[in-house]
């Protein structure tokens, strides 16, 4: 979804995201593709007001527990595509003017 090349889109439609709070982007690990930002999928998001994160393992400041969220059992596994619900809402903080964001474990 949101990208111009489809085969780095994944898996889904709109009516699938829409009603999140937070979408957050990642880079491949052997390759290098510029996040979303600019094209109309991005539009979207922000128009709804739906929070956006880029994380960057190469980035010293992001940070992402691959090892806990790999402990979470999903909802839908595929190559392209992990799906974890949690049972309760997380905690999500994020400051535009500043490009800080967090999002805090469940409790």
């Amino acid at each position: 979804m949101g990208r111009r090349h489809p085969w780095l889109r994944g898996p889904g439609q709109w009516a699938d995201i829409s009603r999140l709070a937070i979408n957050g982007g990642t880079p491949f690990s052997d390759l290098h593709v510029d996040p979303s930002q600019g094209s109309h999928f991005f539009q979207n998001i922000v128009s709804f007001g739906i929070g956006y994160l880029t994380i960057d393992p190469r980035d010293n400041q992001d940070r992402l527990d691959t090892e806990w969220l790999d402990g979470c059992q999903a909802e839908t596994d595929s190559p392209s595509l992990r799906h974890i619900s949690f049972g309760e809402p997380l905690r999500i903080a994020l400051n535009g003017r500043t490009n800080v964001g967090v999002v805090l474990k469940p409790e």
